[in-house]
């Protein structure tokens, strides 16, 4: 009763779901953000997994904070998420 998959066309959304280690090619689920400040406007690259607190290197204010997983991104401050091409 095993249940026949296609590996050479994998449905990549349902690999996104799945845990990073019982996916077919084990990938992590961190990236990397480009942060806009919201008094400068001079954008920035962060860590989504940071685990320090990231400040704007021209005004010192802060653009992310540690939250246990996941950086947490300063309420005003715009963010979009890198593509690796």
């Amino acid at each position: 009763m095993t249940s026949e998959r296609d590996l050479l066309n994998i449905d990549l959304e349902d690999e996104d779901k799945k845990h990073k280690m019982k996916r077919i090619v084990p990938t992590p689920n961190s990236y990397f953000l480009d942060v806009q400040c919201s008094r400068c406007s001079m954008i920035s690259i962060v860590f989504s997994h940071s685990q320090t607190i990231f400040k704007c290197p021209k005004c010192q204010t802060v653009l992310a904070r540690p939250s246990g997983g996941k950086a947490t991104i300063s309420p005003k401050c715009r963010f979009r998420k890198k593509i690796n091409d």
